[in-house]
């Protein structure tokens, strides 16, 4: 900054809708109002990576979801951990209704409300504290903004990643969402086939597999 990137600067050619890669580069001109004080500020493009569903994800899990309102949303990937952040746990051993969503989009604010809730009774080792706290390492970079997916993001990981994310298919293979059915019980996924019964809170303990928004 403060410096002219070039002797030609305020001639230059401007950009008129030429392609983007990766790295590209714009020099933006701040002029002040008193017409002297002028600030360049370098600005590097980074053109982030496309994937498709059932592909592998950034942490080295799979992508069980595309958001076609990405642009609104502030996220486009859904990602499911790999199959070595699969574990199992109970759901909590309480009877109280905190209030979750079903919906898309929805598993970070019900994982949110779940771990606040569960952190004042307090109770730990729950499910959705487990995905809150989980850390995973891949290449350069560390993800931790996992959570406890909703009912309709565990069934969109049924539907589309259930055998190359490694989930269990056998009969009465039941995994956790953090979408309530009441204030005791939970509803659930049958990797099985498909289906979404619900379960008290405390049985268990029953797999699940945390996800992430990107």
């Amino acid at each position: 900054t403060g410096v002219d990137p070039t002797a030609t600067f305020a001639t230059d050619t401007p950009y008129n809708n030429q392609a983007i890669t990766d790295q590209d580069f714009f020099i933006i001109r701040v002029t002040a109002q008193d017409a002297t004080t002028i600030l360049y500020y370098k600005i590097v493009v980074t053109v982030l990576p496309t994937y498709s569903l059932a592909a592998a994800g950034p942490s080295g899990g799979w992508i069980f979801y595309i958001n076609a309102n990405y642009a609104t949303d502030g996220w486009r990937y859904l990602e499911a951990g790999a199959l070595s952040t699969q574990t199992t746990a109970y759901w909590s051993n309480t009877s109280h209704s905190i209030g979750t969503s079903s919906d898309i989009g929805t598993g970070q604010a019900n994982t949110t409300a779940i771990v606040t809730y569960l952190n004042s009774i307090p109770e730990t080792g729950m499910a959705a504290q487990v995905c809150n706290d989980l850390s995973v390492t891949n290449g350069a970079f560390t993800y931790n903004d996992w959570f406890l997916p909703a009912l309709s993001e565990v069934g969109q990981m049924y539907a589309n990643i259930k055998v190359v994310g490694g989930f269990t298919t056998d009969p009465n293979t039941f995994y956790w969402s953090s979408t309530e059915n009441g204030p005791s019980n939970v509803l659930l996924v049958n990797f099985n086939n498909g289906t979404q019964p619900t379960a008290s809170k405390s049985f268990g303990p029953l797999r699940f597999r945390c996800a992430r928004a990107f």
